[in-house]
């Protein structure tokens, strides 16, 4: 997160003179990374359910050490975008940690750890690339990354000295009937309506911020062309995500008291009401003030989806499903973009606010139509030869 705000100006530093082609290079290597974060998402969640969740999270952790280290030996602007491209075959640490977190957190607990998880997540989308940023401008644009491997490299030590996975193997999967046997678990969990209306409810979350991160500088520019856009626009982002972490903690402790459902659904819902006015209301921090409050409601569904499926998806399937959740989460990060864009070409910038509010409320109503009461539903069960439940 640290070198987000400023790939493009280190690009033009490595050869690119046009900072428009700069902008154009950056684009098509977070597109490319995107889709290779899409595809290898399931992949690395299969293996760490053959070998261990553990293992894929030092997978993913040691990819950041070695790629975004070496992004800052690159000579050449094309030396970056061939090292973050392959960063998204590797990359995936936050649906590896969700998948450990699972797999070890007894059930009652699950929501609380995932809570947290996604806080620190938060959090760290508001503290990097602002302190990215700051190194950057002190110290060169190199520097940054080498932090970024330098901390990668701590995490891996206490992952690894750290961290116990009680992990015992499955049943290696031989022969027709042993793969088909596993293809049919596998289409049982993601058959399951618990399981597909909580990705559902992933996909509609995680489009939001693609939605907002480029819409709102242009909205701000339009209510205030004398004051600094991207000031306000960067406080706003930076006050959505702090709501969005606070949120995070604050859903995994009343939890219990409201249900994962309702909350997913509510947050959605409300989600949806404070964001459609955004662009409507005609004044600078009126606008800002309601892309913090949902930040809260944004956080909220995250959580609240992200534990439904670790209730609900036996211990033979979470690195799968948690992989198949990092895909869905890439999904709006390739087209959401080009979605907004084309959004603000016919409605306008405002439109474009008012639409995904729409689209965000309809969205909860069909969530609830869907969901079922997760804290009453068990894993789901798998054929003989896979294990079903997770360790108390």
């Amino acid at each position: 997160m640290f070198a987000v705000p400023f790939y493009p100006l280190y690009y033009q530093q490595l050869g690119v003179s046009d900072p428009r082609h700069a902008v154009l290079l950056v684009g098509i290597g977070d597109s490319a990374f995107g889709t290779l974060f899409f595809l290898f998402g399931p992949v690395w969640g299969i293996l760490g359910d053959r070998y261990g969740r553990k293992p894929m999270l030092l997978r993913a952790t040691f990819g950041v050490i070695v790629f975004y280290g070496a992004m800052g030996f690159a000579t050449r602007y094309y030396h970056v975008m061939v090292l973050r491209i392959l960063a998204g075959a590797v990359s995936g640490s936050i649906s590896a940690s969700m998948a450990l977190m699972a797999s070890i957190t007894p059930r009652e607990k699950l929501p609380w750890s995932i809570g947290m998880g996604q806080s620190t997540y938060f959090l760290a989308l508001v503290i990097g690339p602002a302190l990215g940023g700051v190194i950057a401008g002190f110290a060169g644009y190199r520097l940054p990354f080498f932090l970024i491997s330098a901390f990668a490299a701590v995490a891996f030590l206490i992952i690894w000295l750290f961290v116990h996975e009680d992990y015992v193997r499955p049943p290696a999967v031989t022969g027709r009937e042993g793969a088909a046997t596993y293809l049919r678990n596998l289409a049982s969990t993601f058959k399951s309506r618990p399981v597909a209306v909580a990705l559902l409810g992933i996909l509609i979350v995680q489009t939001g911020p693609t939605v907002i991160s480029p819409a709102f500088p242009v909205l701000m520019q339009s209510l205030s062309p004398s004051m600094s856009v991207a000031t306000l626009a960067g406080i706003a982002m930076s006050a959505m995500g702090v709501a969005s972490a606070l949120a995070s903690v604050l859903m995994a402790r009343y939890s219990k008291r409201f249900g994962l459902s309702r909350m997913l659904v509510i947050g959605c819902i409300l989600s949806g009401i404070t964001l459609a006015p955004v662009g409507l209301v005609g004044r600078v921090f009126a606008s800002m003030a309601l892309i913090a409050v949902f930040g809260v409601f944004n956080g909220t569904m995250r959580t609240a989806a992200t534990s439904i499926i670790g209730l609900v998806v036996p211990a033979s399937a979470i690195g799968a499903t948690y992989g198949v959740m990092q895909s869905v989460n890439a999904v709006p990060v390739i087209i959401g973009p080009l979605g907004t864009g084309l959004t603000t070409l016919g409605l306008g910038v405002q439109g474009a606010f008012l639409a995904y509010g729409t689209f965000l409320v309809a969205g909860g109503l069909l969530l609830w139509k869907l969901l079922p009461e997760v804290e009453q539903s068990a894993p789901v069960p798998q054929e003989t030869g896979q294990p079903a439940a997770r360790a108390p």
